[in-house]
């Protein structure tokens, strides 16, 4: 079941109105193998539209959604951040989440870039974005598919916030990122054909002050994304990378067990 059902969205809306907190706020986090430590304070407010926030206050984060890595994740800044997970963790959908956060607020300025393993699964990234815009009530507007670079024919799913940022879904070729600026997501990272190449392009998008973020499971031993877990746990993590590990067994153990 998608995390849209449980809320009854509406799917004829493709815009929602907003009512943004005034002041940040931060979830509570507590990451169970990351060597991250959370900041202090939390996303920055949203918008109304471009001219500057609304005065109406929403706490965002009342409810007892996520687990303590998710929270971890969502609450911090650092510039290089990698998730090894397990399938089906909630992994993409709190990234997703992120993503709104980092576009979405009146003083963003960075677009997110966000490039999946195809074109399904960057579809269903920016579904699960869109999911989020409607719970927190942001002003946003699914684009549909956008031709950004006309010259070389790449084109993304679009999500476009009041302020005027923008998430772009990509699928998994590189050079649609070349040129690029901005936060960088690579879903499913172990997965995509060519992952150096794909690194090597990422990483200058962020260069002005973004963000790269890589989610993935293992695909075997010989991928570049195990090479940088190894590098982290083993060669003194010369990248200072935000490690967070969560393999489908911590999942269950994080889980409260029921009353009896």
């Amino acid at each position: 079941m998608r995390f849209s059902s449980l809320f009854a969205f509406n799917k004829n809306s493709r815009q929602v109105p907003i009512a943004p907190d005034k002041q940040p706020v931060q979830l509570p986090a507590a990451p169970d193998t990351s060597s991250a430590t959370p900041p202090k304070t939390g996303p920055a407010t949203t918008c109304r539209e471009s001219a500057g926030p609304a005065g109406t206050e929403t706490p965002l984060f009342d409810f007892n959604w996520f687990l303590p890595t998710q929270a971890a994740w969502l609450n911090d800044p650092w510039p290089l951040k990698i998730w090894e997970k397990s399938r089906q963790v909630g992994a993409t959908k709190t990234d997703a989440l992120d993503s709104v956060l980092k576009a979405s607020h009146a003083d963003a300025k960075f677009d997110v870039w966000v490039s999946s393993r195809d074109d399904v699964q960057s579809r269903l990234y920016l579904e699960d974005c869109k999911d989020w815009a409607t719970i927190f009530n942001l002003a946003a507007t699914d684009l549909g598919m956008l031709l950004f670079d006309p010259k070389n024919g790449f084109s993304a799913h679009v999500l476009q916030f009041a302020n005027g940022r923008r998430i772009y879904c990509l699928s998994s070729n590189p050079n649609a990122l070349a040129g690029k600026r901005g936060h960088v997501k690579l879903d499913e990272f172990a997965l995509h054909e060519d992952q150096r190449l794909l690194y090597r392009i990422a990483k200058p998008v962020i260069q002005w002050g973004g963000t790269l973020s890589i989610i993935s499971t293992h695909r075997g031993h010989n991928t570049l994304f195990n090479e940088i877990i190894q590098a982290i746990r083993h060669n003194g993590n010369p990248m200072g990378w935000h490690l967070y590990s969560y393999p489908i067994h911590r999942l269950f153990l994080s889980v409260p067990a029921p009353n009896a």
